[in-house]
């Protein structure tokens, strides 16, 4: 899924804008999209990985070397000191290569890595991006932050405090239920669409626009393509 992110072309991209600002047409507050590839490293998810590549190398290497075979009258059977040393250098060769590998290749490492751990990481990537995209800096405290993460397929959103307390936790965790839903039938382009239009409508009741004001933010979607 998070290929999705390098497929987002410049239309897509404008209709996604045209939506935020004509969102935040109606309300006072700011509406800011983020889409991230991906959100996290998962080094221990790494570090798992690049465990199993060593003994399932080790395992070869062990099919590999020739048997030891006692002398006649001998009852030494134990592996020869090279052999042990063999296998040592298989399982940390397979090591090494598997955390590369897991490096290059994420989804790899989230394989091994829990549910618990891969929401932490959305959740900490998306507080980051809250603070970097410079949502708690606005004059009103009205931000919102909708943050998508491609790989993880996970979806939060962050409310500053005065869109907080006018959306409520139970809506929040709505928007969050319904984004979710049309990932997983609809476009990103369409989904996210359609989520900046909902969440206009529901801060229009809250938060309506009474005056002319200047946007203090972009009305432009963000794209992260390495962890934040």
């Amino acid at each position: 899924m998070s290929h999705l992110v390098a497929d987002l072309t410049d239309e897509d991209c404008e209709a996604i804008n045209r939506a935020v600002q004509q969102a935040e047409s109606r309300t006072e507050a700011e509406i800011v999209p983020v889409v991230a590839a991906i959100s996290g490293r998962y080094d221990r998810g790494e570090d798992l990985f690049g465990l199993l590549m060593g003994l399932l190398l080790m395992i070869v290497a062990w099919n590999l070397l020739p048997q030891s075979i006692p002398e006649p009258g001998s009852w030494e059977v134990g592996p020869a000191w090279w052999e042990a040393f063999l296998l040592s250098i298989a399982v940390i060769a397979g090591f090494l290569f598997g955390v590369h590998l897991a490096s290059r290749f994420p989804v790899l490492a989230q394989l091994l890595s829990s549910s618990k751990d891969k929401t932490e990481e959305v959740m900490a990537a998306a507080q980051m991006a809250f603070v970097q995209e410079e949502i708690h800096h606005t004059q009103r405290r009205a931000g919102v932050l909708l943050y998508l993460s491609m790989t993880e397929r996970i979806v939060a959103v962050i409310a500053d405090k005065v869109a907080y307390e006018a959306l409520g936790q139970a809506a929040i965790n709505e928007l969050c239920q319904s984004l979710t839903a049309r990932l997983r039938s609809d476009s990103l382009t369409n989904a996210l669409t359609a989520a900046v239009e909902e969440l206009g409508q529901q801060l229009q009741q809250v938060l309506p626009n009474t005056a002319v004001q200047a946007d203090e933010l972009p009305n432009a979607v963000r794209v992260l393509r390495n962890a934040v």
